[in-house]
């Protein structure tokens, strides 16, 4: 079991976490890679009516290790940006290779 902060991890931390050659580091980017997908499904469902206007379609056979490369590709790809928070980087990456426009309706 990890002992995390409740505090929004930066885009500087993610990266750091996942390019750790500490096993634990490795898995708590994993496991906020996973709580990204799972609050991103939790907010298409229960937002039936599409009010705010997530527009993020994650393909159902992409792994979170899928998601995860491109989380971190568009972190690595903007250093200007990674000071930011996680989530507003992971949001940003997400929306721009699955849009549901691009994909499948919601």
């Amino acid at each position: 079991i990890f002992s995390l902060n409740a505090y929004a991890l930066s885009g500087n931390e993610y990266l750091n976490y996942a390019d750790d050659s500490s096993t634990t580091n490795k898995w708590k980017a994993l496991f906020y890679t996973q709580g990204i997908i799972d609050s991103l499904h939790f907010i298409n469902v229960i937002d039936e009516s599409n009010t705010t206007n997530l527009n993020i379609c994650i393909p159902e056979n992409a792994t979170v290790g899928q998601v995860q490369d491109v989380i971190l590709k568009h972190i690595r790809e903007n250093p200007d940006r990674r000071h930011l928070n996680a989530y507003t980087l992971a949001y940003g990456s997400l929306h721009s290779v699955w849009s549901c426009s691009k994909n499948r309706k919601r």
